[in-house]
This record gives structure tokens, sequence and C-alpha cells, in this order.
């Protein structure tokens, strides 16, 4: 009569301990799958950290070699600064020897002040008529003088024209002609032109040599970066 329910009771027991056994085959293998995502979570924070790391010691080395480039710029300003007071020395130099150098110059005393008394073409008919000249003598340029006491006009005479010669003795009363030992106008030009030319492009190259250093360092370090965040990202 008890034959029914000892056997029911059995298989129960048999169902839940195969019940069991795949619970616990179940949550071994979820554990182990944790376990494994735990361990790729850990080797990944490791690899991050390791790359920010990086990038840390990266934006350092920027801001050390943009200081470097900070203090070049400056060390460029100082030069320029430099440069250019030279510049404006050699300009006023040049400015000073120009003005010396006004060679074949001829004073004459006694010209009556007038509208057109110390013009170019008034003075060269006056020479032709006082040296008794066959032509008017080519002149540079002519004007007062700055003594207000004489009436006085002073004229350059290219080198070589024609009057360029000593006065004669029936004419008027002259101071000249006044030789300069220094170098002529053309001279001064070209030497004040060489000298812009070679300030200019030494200033150039100084400026293109930095931005080229300049440019090539940041380039290294953006392209750096760049692979960096690409590298992070991945």
């Amino acid at each position: 009569m008890m034959s029914g329910p000892i056997v029911s009771q059995a298989a129960s027991k048999a169902d839940i301990d195969s019940l069991k056994s795949e619970l616990l085959s179940s949550l071994r293998s979820e554990i182990i799958e944790l376990q494994a995502v735990k361990a790729q979570l850990s080797s990944d924070k490791v690899a991050n950290e390791a790359a920010v790391q990086e990038l840390k010691d990266t934006v350092v080395e920027m801001e050390r070699s943009l200081s470097v480039c900070t203090d070049d710029i400056a060390v460029m300003q100082r030069d320029i600064h430099r440069l250019t007071a030279e510049y404006n020395k050699l300009e006023t130099k040049c400015e000073d020897l120009e003005a010396r150098s006004q060679r074949n110059n001829v004073r004459i005393i006694g010209v009556p002040e007038g509208s057109n008394s110390s013009t170019t073409a008034s003075v060269g008919v006056l020479l032709k008529e006082a040296l008794s000249l066959e032509k008017e003598p080519v002149l540079d340029r002519s004007h007062r003088t700055l003594r207000a006491t004489h009436s006085t006009t002073q004229s350059q005479l290219r080198p070589g024209a024609t009057g360029a010669a000593s006065p004669s003795r029936d004419s008027p009363p002259c101071e000249g002609p006044i030789v300069s030992q220094a170098a002529s106008k053309a001279d001064i030009d070209s030497l004040n032109s060489e000298l812009l030319s070679s300030l200019r492009s030494k200033i150039i190259e100084v400026f293109k040599a930095e931005l080229r250093a300049l440019e090539r360092t940041l380039g290294n370090d953006l392209l750096t970066i760049k692979l960096e965040l690409q590298a992070v990202k991945a």
C-alpha cells in the first residue's frame, strides 16, 4: 500500500538533484565569463592609464617646446630691434655722407634774389654769360645757400660737363669749385640700397628659419597627439 508515494518522492528528489546540478553548472559558467570580462576590463584600464600618462607627458613636452619657442621669439624680437637700430644708424650715416658728398659745387656770390634767380635754367644762362661758354653747362641742381648775409646761389656741376673748368678772371667773384673727396651721390645711393637689401635679407632669413623650426616642432607634436588620441578611441 506505501510503494506509490515512496517512488514519487524518489523521483522528485532525483529531479531536484538534476535541477540543482544544472543550476550549479550554469552559475559556474557565468562566473567564468564574468571573471574573463573582469580581466579584460582590468587590462583595458591599465592600457588607458598608460595612454593617459603618455598624453600628459606629451602635453608637458609641448609646453616645454612652446616655452623654448617663446624664448626664441623673444630673442628674434631683440635681434629685430637691434637690426632696426643698426639700419636707422646706417641710414643716418648714408644721409650724412650724401649731404657731405656734394662734389663739383660752385658757390656764386652776388646773384640778386628773385623768384627765378636760383633755378637751374637761370643759373645755366648766368654761367654761360659769365664764363663766355659756347653753350649752357649741364647742372644737376641749383639752390640758394643758407647764409643770409650774401645773395648766394650754389650750383652742382656734373663731372666732365661743359663749363666745369675754373672761371676766367673777368667773371664775377666765385668761391669754387668746392670739391669733396667723399663718394659721389650715385655711390652713396648704391651703398644705401645694398645695405637696405642686405638687412632685409638677413631679417627675412632669420624669420623664415625660426618659423620653419617652429612649424616642424608644432607639427610633430600635433601629429603625435592625434595618433595617441586615435589609439585611445580605438
